[in-house]
């Protein structure tokens, strides 16, 4: 018995762990009418994530771009998952500065399928995170959030949408027009600017989400599979339990 419940540990511990760039400043006008002083740059951190609760590769990260040229409440785009395996978010970079307050609130709102055609429509949206006590790092410069993990699966596209809840007392700095950045294991299209964090306001379109997705790639264990090592535990216990009952009998 003492040999079952090592091999029965082992199997479900098996199946279950399944340069900066720096220019002259000039001033903008943002979407949302106001004046703004623009430094261009990119930094790009590296920062710890959060462990995972499925079998996990190393920490991988993809950037756009810090060079906001524009500003509102928010942002909108699209990740498609382009490698084989699916991939565990769990951290971002953003690039936010402080107008009204030193600290903000940030929410994560993700849906399976493009953020295309469901800009203005709250239901169609899960809340993946809602992080409190964010300290903006100042135009172009990273503000790093870590959020609840989000699980996507290879072959889909998700669309995102990254919003500051109480703006305008801070603003989300972003550039005009549309860009894709991609590596080997997934794709970023942007984009658009959202006026107001509630989905409703108006959509700047196109528009480049600033920021870095922090990821670990996945391996998830399918159904199929849990159900043979259940058929394989339950058959192996009942053949142990009948064979010790005929040595007794």
């Amino acid at each position: 018995m003492q040999k079952l419940s090592t091999l029965s540990l082992f199997l479900i511990l098996v199946f279950c762990s399944t340069s900066v760039i720096g220019q002259s400043s000039y001033w903008v006008t943002t979407d949302a009418g106001k004046q703004m002083e623009v430094f261009p740059a990119n930094t790009k951190s590296n920062l710890p994530l959060k462990s995972g609760s499925a079998i996990s590769s190393s920490p991988s990260s993809l950037t756009t771009l810090f060079a906001s040229d524009n500003s509102y409440a928010g942002n909108m785009f699209d990740v498609e998952v382009v490698g084989s395996s699916s991939i565990l978010i769990n951290a971002f970079d953003l690039n936010i500065a402080p107008d009204l307050s030193s600290t903000c609130t940030i929410r994560v709102y993700y849906r399976e399928g493009t953020y295309v055609g469901h800009a203005n429509s709250p239901a169609d949206w899960t809340l993946a995170s809602e992080i409190t006590g964010v300290v903006p790092q100042g135009t172009n410069l990273t503000t790093h959030v870590s959020t609840d993990d989000i699980l996507l699966e290879a072959g889909n596209t998700y669309g995102f949408y990254i919003t500051i809840t109480d703006y305008p007392s801070a603003s989300m700095r972003y550039t005009n027009g549309s860009n894709i950045y991609s590596n080997e294991d997934i794709k970023i299209t942007t984009g658009i600017g959202k006026g107001d964090p509630d989905f409703s306001g108006s959509n700047f379109d196109p528009r480049t989400w600033n920021g870095t997705i922090y990821y670990s790639t996945t391996t998830t264990v399918p159904v199929s599979m849990w159900t043979v090592v259940a058929l394989f535990l339950i058959i192996t216990t009942t053949l142990v339990y009948r064979s010790r009952r005929k040595k007794l009998a």
